[in-house]
């Protein structure tokens, strides 16, 4: 018996190869889906870290998205931040970046050779080496200079702390999707500290005042604080009650491309960390 391999397929034939078909893309759908969310390292396809399971982090952000744990911190639109275009999809998040942005400058203009209101002497940055934890002679636990592409991503990551704080911990809902009735988000565990709610609420009145220098200055100061609230937060044995803590667990998972979540270098992690610092 021959075969004839030029004949076409018969369309009980055709409806077979689509169904294959469409199962094909059901799948791939499907793992990339689940690629897209973090697991524990006993079920994750990323390579077991151990400085990374030593802090906790795989273990906060256990079965959150990808995409929302990137969008969690994510900073507004360039366009938004350059022109604080009353049509902003946050205007209150772009005034508080573009603000905190300006509290970033004028500190470090106190550190700045160029700067006639300097204040970070070399002798005042020794100073503050001696209150760097294990300091020898020869330590360098305060650098008061910094190139500029490291300036950019130290600033980057303080503004990031203020969008995690305000999207995650401010604003009703957490950010965070709750896939499962029982799955604990990181806003059920983060508690901000009275001075944090404080500084929050006062932020917020400052965007509502009407003489806008006026409302600039006072966001500034506030937003000050808010920092300093944020970096001084006692956690005990519940390290993530810190909302700085949690935006570091964050930062540590990294995505490449749809589907893909990969764990951050300690490298490059550290900093990051050392922006907090």
């Amino acid at each position: 018996m021959s075969i004839d391999s030029t004949a076409p397929p018969t369309q009980t034939e055709m409806a077979l190869f689509e169904k294959l078909e469409r199962d094909c893309e059901n799948i791939k759908g499907d793992i990339e889906e689940q690629a897209s969310i973090v697991y524990n390292f006993g079920n994750s396809r990323s390579e077991r870290v151990p400085w990374l399971e030593m802090t906790g982090f795989p273990f906060h952000i256990s079965k959150l998205k990808d995409e929302e744990i990137l969008n969690s911190y994510k900073l507004p639109p360039k366009k938004e931040l350059d022109d604080g275009s009353q049509n902003a999809e946050d205007l209150h998040l772009v005034r508080i970046v573009a603000a905190a942005k300006a509290v970033l400058r004028d500190a470090y203009r106190l550190c700045s050779d160029t700067s006639p209101d300097r204040k970070m002497t070399q002798q005042r940055a020794n100073i503050l080496n001696e209150f760097y934890t294990g300091a020898s002679g020869k330590a360098d636990g305060f650098r008061y200079f910094k190139n500029a592409s490291t300036l950019v991503t130290y600033f980057t990551t303080m503004k990031q702390l203020l969008v995690y704080y305000y999207r995650v911990v401010y604003c009703k809902g957490g950010h965070f999707t709750r896939a499962q009735p029982d799955q604990v988000l990181p806003g059920d565990v983060i508690q901000p500290t009275a001075p944090q709610i404080q500084a929050m609420d006062e932020i917020i009145e400052a965007l509502a005042l009407e003489d806008r220098e006026e409302a600039e200055l006072a966001l500034k100061h506030t937003i000050r604080r808010l920092y300093l609230a944020l970096v001084c937060h006692t956690v005990g044995s519940v390290p993530f009650k810190s909302a700085a803590l949690s935006f570091c667990a964050m930062l540590s998972r990294k995505v490449r491309g749809k589907g893909r979540g990969l764990w951050e270098e300690p490298g490059n992690f550290n900093s990051h960390l050392s922006a907090l610092t």
